[in-house]
């Protein structure tokens, strides 16, 4: 009987050692995600007084966990102490400034430089129109490389399809900033355009690709359609046909239902055609060749 009092005791110490530590563990960690919160505030300075954060942080679950208010306030304090006189976002922006400065200032020295090059070879008005067309097609050329550039990425991305809406892909970019800070615009406006050029480039281009490879299927005919209604085996043999290839796996990836509706559209063309028109003789020949 003693045994099993001095068990039942180690048991309930146990259990209230752990629940202590529990505790322990979650004032832990709602202390570091508060501190996480803190330093996610670009506007926050030296003098940015307590009252004012607090209503700016109030609604973050992060600032609720923490359920002492003089501990909010002290790491607050501890926190704003290390900053400077300015905002994270004034440093920011003068060093958007700068960046723009040093871009015009190597634009202005290209010019100069065209300027030493052409010489008296053309007149005053000649060179402001030689320097004008070289400024915009080098800008033009750099545009281009870093769009292409952008959109290799977003290719590869393993999170992003042309089926991934911009809200979600705008938070992959902005959370991914080492990989696309180097090919995404400065204007959030622009990468949105370029996102979206992407998505329709890329679409467009898988739909041309499935459609030459239904014109290229061999097994879809003109009598495809009245086979299939007799048979749904014919159409089983077409899909085994296309399930191989890679453009039916692109439309298939994220446009599954435009591919069905593009492959009935085209089955139902040929059977309104009919029976296609005897082959010409420069037809005989090409085919000719193609099986040699």
């Amino acid at each position: 009987m003693r045994d099993r009092e001095d068990l039942f005791n180690e048991f309930v110490g146990e259990l209230h050692k752990k629940e202590k530590e529990e505790r322990r563990e979650k004032k832990e960690k709602a202390k570091k995600d508060f501190l996480i919160m803190l330093a996610e505030q670009t506007s926050f300075t030296r003098k940015t007084k307590w009252s004012s954060a607090k209503k700016l942080l109030e609604n973050d679950d992060r600032f609720k966990a923490v359920e002492s208010s003089s501990s909010r306030e002290q790491m607050f304090r501890d926190h704003v102490e290390k900053l400077g006189d300015e905002s994270l976002s004034d440093i920011e922006e003068e060093a958007e400034r700068e960046k723009r400065l040093a871009a015009d200032a190597a634009i202005a020295a290209r010019q100069r430089e065209v300027e030493a090059e052409l010489g008296d070879k053309l007149r005053e008005r000649d060179l402001e129109s030689a320097l004008y067309n070289i400024t915009t097609n080098t800008c033009r050329n750099l545009e281009k490389k870093r769009r292409d550039a952008f959109f290799s990425v977003l290719d590869d991305h393993p999170k992003i399809t042309t089926q991934t809406r911009w809200k979600e892909a705008r938070r992959i970019i902005q959370d991914e900033e080492e990989t696309f800070s180097k090919v995404a615009s400065n204007s959030e406006r622009k990468v949105e355009r370029d996102y979206r050029d992407w998505q329709e480039m890329r679409h467009d281009n898988a739909v041309r690709e499935f459609k030459d490879l239904l014109k290229e299927t061999k097994i879809i005919t003109y009598k495809s359609k009245r086979m299939i209604e007799e048979n749904e085996q014919h159409l089983k043999d077409i899909l085994a046909v296309l399930e191989n290839d890679k453009r039916w796996m692109r439309m298939s990836e994220n446009h599954a239902s435009e591919r069905d509706r593009i492959l009935d559209e085209y089955i139902e063309v040929l059977h309104r055609k009919g029976t296609p028109p005897p082959p010409t003789q420069q037809e005989r020949e090409r085919r000719r060749k193609d099986t040699v």
